[in-house]
């Protein structure tokens, strides 16, 4: 099986650890739909996340903290 991606933490590679997969498994059964406050997508977050991974790894890499508004 390839990596799968979800929101909060991004991708897993669920046949290489069992631990993982069932990390995997808890978190999307936690996640709850929202909006990023970054990114304005939908998305399924955990409660008390308000960034989804894929803006957490923008900012971490040096992106501003919010988006630019056209």
């Amino acid at each position: 099986m390839p990596a799968v991606y979800e929101d909060n933490f991004g991708y897993y590679d669920l046949e290489a650890d069992p631990d993982e997969a069932a990390f995997f498994a808890f978190v999307t059964s936690q996640s709850r739909p929202r909006r990023c406050l970054r990114c304005s997508e939908p998305v399924l977050l955990l409660p008390g996340r308000e960034t989804c991974a894929r803006c957490c790894d923008a900012m971490e890499y040096g992106s501003p903290a919010g988006r630019a508004q056209s």
